[in-house]
């Protein structure tokens, strides 16, 4: 998807946010997201649908922005105003403690490649 105006061939990123550049949420590109199970039908813009689409199976913040060709920034606000509307889910990600140990087992098994 390009976003793409009917006289230049390009919509501006701040078109798309409605000028914002800054999002409420923590949202990382390795954020998983996915479509909520029981979302209401809502007036959105064509960026926003785009987005419930493609988290029909989870997907990252990176790949939402790689696969709509929009930058990082407007995605992470495009997808605060859909978690505000309840129409995606976050999956958090576990936080990953790795002890000493397996670490070191890690870099021996690479060291032996």
């Amino acid at each position: 998807m390009s976003t793409t105006g009917p006289e230049d061939g390009f919509i501006r990123p701040f078109v798309i946010t409605g000028g914002r550049t800054a999002h409420r949420t923590d949202l990382q590109l390795d954020t998983l997201l996915s479509a909520a199970p029981a979302r209401r039908p809502r007036q959105l813009g064509f960026e926003h649908r785009a987005v419930i689409a493609l988290c029909e199976h989870p997907i990252s913040i990176a790949e939402l922005a790689t696969s709509l060709d929009l930058p990082v920034g407007v995605i992470t606000v495009v997808v605060d105003d859909l978690l505000e509307a309840e129409q995606v889910v976050v999956h958090r990600n576990r936080s990953a403690t790795v002890s000493a140990d397996v670490l070191e087992r890690i870099l021996n098994g690479v060291r032996a490649l």
